[in-house]
């Protein structure tokens, strides 16, 4: 784990890289994984996140429906929430995913 001055340092460097190429984020995101555990890393700017949400991609549906927030800026989190119970009234979510539906 990291303590509280390298994890400053992580989110540095991280906020940084996001303003560059996906793979380039990836790739930081898998340098920085010190653990052995199975890791999906994935890195996306607010603005993507935004677009992908507003399109009900799955990724974003289920990591807003079921994941853990780790670390988040608390006004970009309350707007993004509240956009995610706007959207997911037009989505129903199956067992592999979500679908749109009609209102």
């Amino acid at each position: 784990m990291f303590d509280h001055e390298e994890f400053e340092r992580w989110i540095a460097q991280a906020e940084y890289t996001l303003k560059r190429a996906e793979n380039d984020r990836l790739k930081l995101l898998y340098e920085l994984d010190r653990t052995r555990a199975p890791i999906d890393a994935k890195a996306y700017t607010p603005g993507e996140v935004r677009r992908m949400l507003a399109k009900g991609h799955p990724l974003i549906m289920d990591a807003l429906a079921d994941g853990e927030v780790l670390y988040a800026d608390e006004d970009y989190l309350r707007e993004l929430m509240g956009t995610f119970r706007a959207v997911r009234k037009r989505f129903r979510r199956f067992e592999r995913g979500w679908i749109r539906i009609e209102r």
